[in-house]
């Protein structure tokens, strides 16, 4: 997405890909056993331990997902998507989903 948005010089860019993506990308590719640091899980099994921790998921905003995926559509490839799935707003690419966002409050 970074390719299609922003310029490869943006300071913006190089912070996100250094020390956000890269980090990811060095743990999912790189780190076996007990040098992994985080483990990657779909974010139904979240929703179910979030569920059992006494939160409950708030409603997302519509506004907020419309202009999202409005964004998204205008400004990137084609295989980039936002939707919506179980009140979580999931973002990806090729059908895969690589990111979900939702809002919980305590009960």
């Amino acid at each position: 997405m970074f390719e299609a948005a922003m310029p490869k010089e943006s300071p913006w860019r190089m912070m996100c890909e250094s020390e956000i993506w890269g980090k990811q990308i060095l743990n999912t590719m790189a780190c076996e056993g007990l040098e992994t640091i985080e483990r990657t899980e779909i974010y139904k099994s979240w929703q179910a331990r979030t569920l059992r921790a006494g939160f409950r998921q708030l409603p997302l905003n519509q506004n907020i997902v419309k202009k999202i995926k409005t964004k998204v559509k205008a400004n990137f490839h084609k295989d980039f998507f936002v939707d919506e799935a179980d009140q979580w707003m999931v973002q990806g690419r090729k059908g895969r989903i690589l990111n979900a966002f939702s809002c919980w409050k305590p009960s």
